[in-house]
């Protein structure tokens, strides 16, 4: 079999390859290129016998003077069983990086070690596997923090499959029965009673709404997300496929409940009203937030 790599692949290309694959991140998109405005990038193949077979969008920073590094967020998308594939197109970017003066290659392929389901952890022999086969190639792992600092992205990752082993689309009933017991218990009539509906958006009002609830977030958990400019960079990158989906609630009714399930009946309507008018007061009881 003969391997050939090629970087600066077009998007047209690139994408008519990734998206017939089974499952890959949307950081390893051309789009994702341009919402990080900040790095330069490159879009790479590697062919077996001209069939492509592994691709990874490289983005591509200089960190100081003379030195770059290149960073491949969730790539590259490739099987990691295949240990030839692998260390041809490893071999691949490694000549790159040299032919840009890069010193680092970092990535953080999504390659499964457990799954933690009911409080059963299995362990997925394939993927020590996987890690083994990178390893041999020079790779170097950095171990296994629970500090959200400690990589460029989160370890953990909450899936839920939408569909069945068939490939057909799980009912609302099965699709629910997928979550853990204590997750499930959150849907359905307790959203109902306390007035929580669930809406989605697209376009710069989304957006704004969004980024208006991200701004109380940071001010109640006294911590610093990402600003309004860099969601309007996703936006532009992707679309209408770029969708916000945001909870609500109508207040009559979660005040309703409250009084109703904490409040004894015997309980003068001045205790619950002072309350929770402090919080609300001005507010129209009929609105939503």
């Amino acid at each position: 079999m003969t391997y050939r790599f090629s970087a600066d692949i077009s998007s047209k290309e690139y994408m008519s390859w990734l998206s017939k694959q089974p499952n890959y991140n949307i950081t390893q998109t051309p789009m994702w290129a341009n919402v990080k405005c900040n790095w330069k990038s490159t879009l790479c193949l590697l062919y077996a016998d001209d069939i492509p077979v592994a691709g990874a969008l490289l983005l591509i920073r200089k960190f100081a003077p003379g030195l770059k590094m290149i960073y491949s967020p969730r790539g590259f998308i490739i099987d990691y069983s295949d240990e030839e594939a692998v260390k041809r197109f490893t071999e691949g970017v490694v000549a790159y990086a040299k032919k840009i003066g890069a010193c680092m290659i970092r990535i953080d392929p999504e390659i499964v070690l457990s799954t933690y389901h009911d409080n059963t952890v299995l362990i997925e022999q394939g993927g020590k596997y996987q890690m083994s086969v990178i390893q041999n190639l020079g790779f170097k792992h950095m171990g296994f923090d629970k500090d959200f600092h400690t990589y460029t992205q989160p370890r953990y990752n909450a899936e839920i499959s939408l569909t069945d082993p068939s490939g057909d689309p799980l009912s609302d009933e099965s699709l629910a029965k997928s979550f853990d017991k204590k997750i499930r218990k959150f849907i359905g009539r307790y959203a109902d009673t306390r007035g929580i509906f669930f809406e989605y958006d697209i376009g710069e009002n989304a957006v704004k709404n969004f980024c208006n609830i991200s701004q109380h977030t940071e001010e109640r958990q006294h911590i610093v997300l990402r600003n309004e400019a860099y969601f309007k960079r996703i936006n532009d990158a992707f679309g209408s496929d770029n969708v916000y989906f945001l909870q609500k609630s109508i207040l009559l009714n979660l005040l309703l409940f409250l009084k109703s399930k904490y409040l004894p009946e015997s309980a003068k309507p001045q205790i619950w009203q002072k309350m929770i008018w402090k919080r609300l007061k001005g507010l129209d009881l009929n609105a939503v937030i």
